[in-house]
C-alpha cells in the first residue's frame, strides 16, 4: 500500500528467510488509512498468478481454511472474527522464489491493479493470495506486507455485512501432510464497517493488532 494506507504491505517477508528463522513479519510502522495506489505512467499491471498444485508436494492440494482473529483485536466485531474459505495451495511455473502460494475463494475479494501492482517477487499476487513454506512437520503462512506498493499477497475481502476486512500477518505451526495444518501467530487488522463496493478511503476505519491469529487448513 501507499504510505497513507493502513497496511503498507500480513509483511510476508522473503519466504526463504522466514522459513529459515521461523520469524514473524514486521508490523506496519504507519497505522494510517490505506488508499489506492495511483502510479503515473506505469506499465500494465501484471497478470494474476495462477499456482498449480503439484502431486509430489506434501503441502499442495485443496483445503478448507478457517481463520480466527482472537479477542486481542478489540476493534473487530465478534461476528467478523472467524473467516472460512476454500483454499488451494500450489506453485507457479518458473517462480521458485515464491515457494507455495495459497489462493482463497468463497467471499468477494478486492481485485485489480491495487492488488497485483507490487514489484519484485510479489508482482501479480492477488488480494486473495499469500505465500507458504514447509519444512518437514513445520509450515509457515505469510500474509505479506508489501511496503506500501500494493494490497496483494494478503487478504482484502468484503464481509457479509458489506464492510471490508484487510489482514496481514504471519503464523506457523504443525503440519500433518495427510490431513491438517494448524498454525498460530500475529496479525494486523484493518476493518471498514461501512457497506460499499470499494474499501478505500474509509473515514470510519478501525485498526488493531492481533496477538492470537489462528489458521487451520483441513485437507479436502
Amino acid at each position: 500500500m501507499l504510505s497513507t494506507r493502513l497496511f503498507p504491505w500480513l509483511a510476508v517477508l522473503t519466504v526463504t528467510a522466514l522459513a529459515a528463522c521461523h520469524g514473524a513479519s514486521p508490523a506496519p510502522t504507519d497505522p494510517s488509512q490505506p488508499t489506492t495506489p495511483s502510479p503515473s505512467g506505469s506499465p500494465a499491471p501484471p497478470t494474476v498468478l495462477v499456482p498449480v498444485p503439484h502431486s509430489n508436494s506434501p503441502l499442495d492440494g485443496a483445503f478448507t481454511l478457517t481463520l480466527q482473529i482472537g479477542s486481542s483485536c478489540s476493534a473487530l466485531p465478534d461476528a467478523e472474527r472467524t473467516r472460512v474459505y476454500d483454499a488451494s495451495i500450489g506453485q507457479v511455473a518458473n517462480r521458485t522464489d515464491l515457494g507455495h502460494v495459497v489462493t482463497l475463494s468463497g467471499p468477494r475479494f478486492l481485485t485489480g491493479s491495487i492488488c497485483t501492482l507490487a514489484s519484485g517477487r510479489y508482482a501479480g499476487m492477488g488480494c486473495n493470495q499469500f505465500v507458504a513454506s514447509e519444512d518437514g512437520e513445520w509450515v509457515g503462512l505469510y500474509l505479506q506486507n508489501n511496503n506500501d506498493e500494493a494490497h496483494g499477497a494478503h487478504i482484502v475481502e468484503q464481509t457479509s455485512s458489506g464492510g471490508w476486512l484487510e489482514i496481514t500477518g504471519h503464523a506457523d505451526g504443525d503440519f500433518n501432510s495427510t490431513t491438517l495444518i494448524d498454525a498460530t501467530g500475529t496479525a494486523d487488522v484493518w476493518f471498514c464497517p461501512a457497506s460499499s463496493d470499494y474499501p478505500y478511503p474509509c473515514p470510519q476505519y478501525r485498526f488493531c493488532p492481533s496477538t492470537d491469529l489462528h489458521l487451520t487448513l483441513k485437507r479436502k
